[in-house]
């Protein structure tokens, strides 16, 4: 489960950071102001997109971008809502903009949206590619490995669609999604007894608290988080386990909800049995406080992380990138170089 969240972060949306941590936003005496008016319009454009309000979602998207043209995950959200209305060309010109703007750690999210869009259009060979590149930028991305096992499926090629189901599945055991694909990959090519198990199991084979994670899991990466907060919201009243709490915050993120985020994280401290699940919360709650531009919290919290990871190349990078934005250039170069010792070349 552990990789469940780590893959959401890094490969499925980190909110907000472009406006911030980037400091792209003009450098005036406004900048404040600025900046909470790109956090209110993004908010707003999201709040139109979970209603299939895309026409609006993308005015105020606009919005943002016309105040901040560096944030890269409204360019994103921006496309989405292009992707909807099957304005190909200008949702690609989006997902374009945010693979150009992103930091390291939001950019395999981004090939992956750009690689959806391409899928959206039959362009199965050019997505395949994008989903490439994000799985080399992270190796345990599995909603990436999903996606392009469709990809492999629809260009007739169902030995390297199953074995990123396979993948997918092995990297996020809840993966309902994988199941379903799979099953009905096996149903095609006659294996009906394993088409029979992977259905069932997709449709009603977990445990209370791991039925209402994966059904939570399957709308968070449909971008669909109100509902997502739902799901998970019932998984924590069966298990409040600091996983539970941390999906639950990671959506309150994405729908710019840093308050009750915080309070999903902090609670997710407390509850952590393990070294791996405080790792993790920490790591989750100094993401949420990069996003505010709080970079002095998030740094704190990342030099937590390392008490109980000390060799976390992941780590360094993300305290790197908030010593860069306050303008600590050593100590950013020395975490960036840590990062690349230990094998992480972001």
């Amino acid at each position: 489960m552990k990789n469940f969240l780590t893959a959401i972060f890094i490969v499925a949306c980190v909110i907000f950071s472009g406006c911030v941590a980037n400091n792209n936003v003009s450098q005036t005496e406004n900048v404040p102001d600025e900046i909470e008016l790109v956090f209110d319009y993004t908010e707003r454009g999201i709040f139109c997109k979970s209603k299939e309000n895309y026409d609006e979602a993308i005015e105020w998207f606009t919005k943002a971008l016309e105040i901040d043209p560096n944030h890269n995950n409204a360019y994103k959200l921006r496309g989405q809502c292009y992707s909807k209305l099957k304005n190909y060309e200008l949702a690609l010109q989006d997902f374009d903009k945010a693979i150009e703007t992103s930091p390291f750690i939001e950019l395999g999210e981004m090939y992956v949206e750009r690689g959806i869009c391409y899928a959206e259009q039959e362009k199965f060979d050019l997505a395949i590619q994008d989903y490439d590149k994000a799985i080399e930028i992270y190796s345990s991305d599995f909603v990436a490995y999903y996606q392009r096992g469709l990809c492999y499926e629809k260009l007739g090629d169902n030995e390297k669609a199953l074995q990123d189901f396979n993948k997918a599945i092995e990297l996020e055991p809840l993966f309902r999604r994988a199941y379903e694909a799979r099953g009905l990959l096996y149903e095609k090519l006659g294996d009906n007894e394993k088409a029979q198990a992977d259905l069932k199991k997709a449709k009603d084979e977990f445990n209370d608290a791991d039925t209402y994670m994966a059904r939570g899991a399957s709308c968070d990466v449909e971008g669909n988080y109100e509902q997502a907060i739902e799901w998970f919201t019932k998984a924590i009243e069966f298990d409040p386990s600091a996983f539970s709490y941390r999906m639950r915050g990671k959506c309150h993120g994405d729908l710019g909800k840093f308050d009750l985020a915080l309070q999903d994280y902090n609670k997710a401290i407390e509850v952590s049995t393990d070294n791996d699940s405080a790792y993790d919360s920490y790591i989750d709650r100094g993401i949420c406080y990069k996003d505010q531009g709080k970079f002095d919290l998030a740094i704190q919290d990342f030099t937590k992380a390392l008490e109980f990871k000390p060799d976390d190349g992941f780590t360094y990078r993300c305290r790197g990138e908030c010593y860069e934005s306050f303008g600590d250039t050593a100590k950013a170069q020395a975490d960036f170089a840590k990062a690349k010792e230990l094998g992480y070349n972001g």
